[in-house]
């Protein structure tokens, strides 16, 4: 004898609904001490992963040279681009060979670094739709790396609108 379940389409939808709302662009992610090396959170085109080494090939920054400049993570000085940390203090960084921050570059790799204290990475004004803050931990090592989808001058309009 077969069952049939019959499945209410209202119920269906309203909890589509409710999962999209939890998961909408702008809304806060935060990294805590149970994530593991792979563990990603995505802030629009920029890729934030937990790593359990520094990269190979990052050069270490001295944190007395890191200026307000280093707090962005994403080369490029267009309006996409400002993937920024609300602090250094605390900070260890490393950077990719010849990366730059005011640099436009199709390199998908970024800076790596570690925080001494919760740290937010924040999407800074100037859109219409930011993408919500990170919160990073200590504990970690972060790497991150830009999504592969665009080069040149797509890219940059791609980062503007973003």
């Amino acid at each position: 004898m077969s069952r049939t379940a019959v499945i209410d389409i209202d119920h269906v939808v309203s909890d589509h609904a409710s999962h999209v709302e939890s998961v909408a662009p702008g809304l806060p992610a935060e990294f805590n001490a149970a994530n593991v090396p792979g563990d990603c959170i995505v802030q629009g085109d920029v890729y934030i992963t937990v790593v359990g080494n520094w990269p190979k090939g990052h050069e270490p920054v001295d944190a007395r040279k890191l200026t307000e400049v280093d707090r962005q993570i994403v080369p490029e000085t267009g309006a996409g681009s400002h993937h920024r940390l609300d602090s250094l203090d605390g900070v260890e960084m490393r950077r990719p060979p010849g990366w730059k921050v005011d640099k436009d570059t199709e390199s998908l790799d970024g800076p790596s670094f570690r925080v001494g204290k919760p740290t937010v990475l924040r999407h800074c004004p100037g859109h219409d739709h930011p993408h919500g803050p990170v919160t990073l931990v200590p504990g970690h090592i972060y790497h991150a790396t830009y999504q592969r989808t665009l080069v040149g001058e797509e890219r940059r309009e791609a980062r503007a609108r973003d």
